[in-house]
């Protein structure tokens, strides 16, 4: 992914920095980039787990249709 630099005054940067929870910003000569960290491992994990449980739900209800129980 390229590094994307972009103009900001300072005041910009400062306001950017406060509301980007959990981001990297940097500033230079005028220019802002601002680096967003990854997907924690509760997050993917939790979207792991939703899918996960999606799919078997849909897997029995495949295999079970036609069956008297």
């Amino acid at each position: 992914m390229p590094r994307v630099w972009v103009q900001a005054t300072w005041d910009e940067y400062i306001q950017t920095v406060r509301q980007q929870e959990g981001a990297k910003c940097y500033y230079d000569n005028g220019q802002l980039r601002i680096e967003m960290a990854p997907q924690g491992y509760d997050r993917s994990y939790d979207r792991f787990s939703i899918r996960y449980a999606v799919a078997i739900l849909l897997w029995h209800q495949s295999h079970s249709r036609g069956r008297t129980h």
